[in-house]
């Protein structure tokens, strides 16, 4: 949920600096027990994401630092709530989703992307699967995302981040040359 909001929030620091977040990361999760089985393809997902982040975080003005504050948490928020949602049809002993709703609500979580990416089985862990009802989420409603899921977030990151970094610096630019837009 963080690499997003971390991406935009770095993007104040430079692109040099910035790109020091994920590497942190890398450290981090190789020092940590146990491994995920492909970790390789959790730091892409980490990375993309970041990249999103960092991209969105170009596009805001770095001089502001409420926009910039504000942006991470409209992002951090949107986050919380794509990985929140399949859990809540289970919040306060109401009934779960549908076994439907719950597997959309599912797709949309970074959390569930980035972990089952990294080929953790997470959804047959009772705390996990209790609330949210995926004990009954067959395998035609949803498959765990594979390993072209992590390369794909990278890729789409990635390009997301080049992208806000272009647009980033014709806002500037615009700013610079017509201040009293």
């Amino acid at each position: 949920m963080w690499a997003a909001p971390a991406g935009v929030l770095a993007a104040t620091l430079g692109v040099r600096v910035a790109w020091s977040v994920p590497a942190l990361w890398a450290l981090g999760l190789c020092l940590v027990a146990p491994v995920p089985p492909r970790v390789d393809l959790a730091l892409a997902c980490l990375v993309g994401l970041f990249a999103a982040g960092l991209g969105l975080g170009r596009c805001l003005d770095r001089q502001r630092s409420a926009a910039v504050w504000s942006g991470a948490g409209a992002v951090f928020l949107g986050g919380a709530l794509a990985s929140a949602l399949p859990a809540l049809g289970g919040v306060a002993g109401e009934a779960p989703w549908s076994p439907a709703w719950a597997a959309g609500w599912l797709d949309l979580s970074p959390v569930a992307l980035v972990v089952e990416v990294s080929g953790l089985d997470w959804m047959r862990h009772a705390a996990v699967y209790a609330p949210v009802g995926a004990d009954s989420i067959g395998p035609e409603l949803r498959q765990p995302h594979g390993t072209l899921a992590g390369m794909t977030v990278l890729l789409v990151g990635c390009t997301l981040g080049c992208v806000g970094a272009y647009v980033g610096r014709g806002l500037r630019d615009h700013r610079q040359t017509h201040p009293e837009d």
